[in-house]
């Protein structure tokens, strides 16, 4: 599935997407996904501008013999977007692919910086360029696929209805038929269950995929 994404990043991406649509519905789901588009292009303007800045400075450095600079990002942004360590293990891989050398730095009041070479600024502002769009491309998929497994849930729902109204022993009465609604309400909910372990496999899968890989 990488190749619909263009890398393994965008597939986690999409498992993030999905597994929130199950758990919280497809309109929260839809609304963390732009948040983190959002949060990914302003983190591309930043690390732009925080490379260029950190270039002269660096090179002076260099001139003098001085180490390598280093830049950071604040990502309070992220940080506030729901699963966040689950984000971090995302944007963690992503980098680890594109050789960027990185680290995280979390102040005492709570703020995440993201470190990185300054001169690994344009590399760092190609990648967040790949993850918003590999959003957009999750976003598509993890809809439709949201969309289709609330479909059969209301179908089985239906079909559960029909089975209680026409057997030998159908309800009658305001409690009995809420007693159908409850029932089928759960049958529902079983189908997002089951369609939700769909989401660990895949990403078990990932990982033996990217270990192989290294």
């Amino acid at each position: 599935m990488a190749d619909d994404f263009g890398d393994y990043s965008g597939e986690k991406l999409f498992d993030w997407i999905l597994r929130m649509g199950q758990d919280a519905g497809g309109s929260a789901a839809m609304a963390a996904a732009d948040r983190l588009k959002a949060a990914l292009d302003n983190a591309r303007k930043g690390a732009g501008a925080q490379g260029r800045d950190a270039a002269g400075m660096e090179a002076g450095g260099r001139e003098a013999g001085g180490p390598a600079r280093w830049a950071k990002l604040d990502m309070h942004e992220f940080a506030s977007i729901e699963d966040w360590p689950t984000l971090q293990d995302i944007i963690d891989g992503k980098l680890d692919d594109c050789g960027i050398a990185h680290d995280w730095h979390k102040e005492a009041q709570g703020k995440t910086y993201l470190l990185f070479r300054a001169e690994d600024a344009p590399s760092l502002v190609r990648a967040f360029d790949e993850m918003s769009r590999a959003v957009d491309a999750a976003k598509e998929k993890a809809s439709a696929e949201l969309a289709a497994e609330f479909a059969r849930a209301r179908e089985r729902a239906r079909d559960l209805g029909k089975d209680r109204t026409h057997g030998d022993h159908a309800r009658t009465g305001a409690n009995e038929r809420l007693a159908d609604k409850a029932e089928m309400a759960k049958a529902a909910a079983e189908e997002l269950r089951k369609n939700a372990h769909e989401v660990p496999d895949r990403e078990r899968a990932f990982n033996r995929e990217r270990a192989q890989g290294r």
